[in-house]
C-alpha cells in the first residue's frame, strides 16, 4: 500500500511538471509566432509608410510640374493675344502704306500734270490776274493746258469744245461773231481745239 502510495507521489509531480513544460512550450511558441508576426508587420508597415512618402513626393513633383507647365501655358495664351494684337496693327499699317502708295501715285499724276501745264505756259491761261494769250492751233486740255473755269475766246479763227467723253460741244467760228468773241466754261476731263487766230482770257468771277 505504502509502495504504491510513493510511487504516486513520485509520479504526479512528474506528470504536473510536463504538463506545465508542455503548457509553457505552446504559450512560448505561441508568443514567438505573435511576436514573429509583429515583426513582419512592423517590416511591412514601414515599407508601406516608405512607399506612401515615395509617392507623395511624386505626387508633389507633379503638382509643381503642372503648375510650371500652366504658368508656361498662360505665358503662352498672352504672347499669342499680343502676336493676335501686333498682326491687327500690321494689317492696319499695311493698309495705311497701301493708302499712302496711291495717295503718292495720285500726287505723281498730279506733279505730272503740273509740269506739263508748266511746260506749256505759253499756251496756258493764267485765271489768277484776267490775262490773255494767243493759243497755237491744236488742242489744249484741262487742266494740263488750261485750268477749270469760265474764259472767253477773241480771235478770227474757229474753237471747238469737246467734253470728257470726247464729244464736241460746240463749234465756232469767230469771224462770223460780230463781236469776235464767245464765252464758255470748262471742266476736268474737257478740252479745246483751236485753228487759227484764237486769243484766249480767263474770265474772274466776282
Amino acid at each position: 500500500m505504502r509502495s504504491k502510495k510513493s510511487f504516486y507521489i513520485t509520479i504526479i509531480p512528474i506528470i504536473i511538471s510536463l504538463i506545465a513544460g508542455v503548457i509553457l512550450l505552446s504559450l512560448h511558441n505561441r508568443i514567438g509566432l505573435r511576436s514573429k508576426a509583429a515583426l513582419i508587420a512592423a517590416g511591412e508597415r514601414s515599407d508601406m509608410n516608405a512607399e506612401i512618402s515615395d509617392m507623395t513626393a511624386e505626387k508633389e513633383d507633379i503638382e509643381a510640374q503642372l503648375t510650371e507647365y500652366n504658368t508656361i501655358i498662360d505665358e503662352n495664351r498672352t504672347l499669342m493675344t499680343e502676336v493676335d494684337s501686333l498682326t491687327e496693327q500690321l494689317s492696319s499699317y499695311n493698309s495705311d502704306i497701301e493708302n499712302a502708295s496711291q495717295l503718292n501715285a495720285d500726287l505723281k499724276t498730279q506733279l505730272s500734270e503740273k509740269q506739263a501745264y508748266a511746260d506749256n505756259l505759253s499756251s496756258v491761261v493764267q485765271k489768277t490776274d484776267g490775262s490773255s494769250a494767243a493759243l497755237s492751233e491744236g488742242e489744249h486740255k484741262c487742266p494740263a493746258d488750261i485750268e477749270s473755269g469760265r474764259y472767253r475766246a477773241d480771235g478770227s479763227g474757229r474753237l471747238l469744245i469737246y467734253d470728257i467723253a470726247n464729244n464736241v460741244t460746240a463749234s465756232i467760228n469767230l469771224s462770223t461773231i460780230d463781236s469776235h468773241s464767245y464765252e464758255f466754261e470748262i471742266g476736268s476731263g474737257e478740252k479745246i481745239k483751236t485753228e487759227g487766230s484764237v486769243t484766249l482770257t480767263a474770265v474772274l468771277s466776282e
